[in-house]
């Protein structure tokens, strides 16, 4: 895959627009999630592991491995 910054820009468009149609986000998701941390909150933060519970951190764990996998497959495709 090519790095295509106007695809990337218009997918997060989109991306942001689905968010902001679910109304059970609201506007304040929007407004206060998509910002980058802040240096106290990256020091403040802990690993999933010990916040999550061990059967959803399996979960999301495998589900992350399998989309990096498929990605870094598609890379090497192109």
């Amino acid at each position: 895959m090519i790095f295509e910054p106007k695809r990337i820009a218009e997918e997060k468009g989109q991306f942001l627009d689905l968010i902001r149609s679910n109304e059970d986000l609201g506007r304040d998701y929007i407004e206060n999630d998509f910002m980058s941390p802040t240096t106290e909150e990256i020091r403040d933060a802990r690993p999933l592991v010990t916040i999550l519970p061990e059967d959803v951190f399996i979960h999301a764990t495998l589900i992350a491995t399998c989309i990096c996998i498929s990605t870094e497959d598609d890379r090497a495709v192109s």
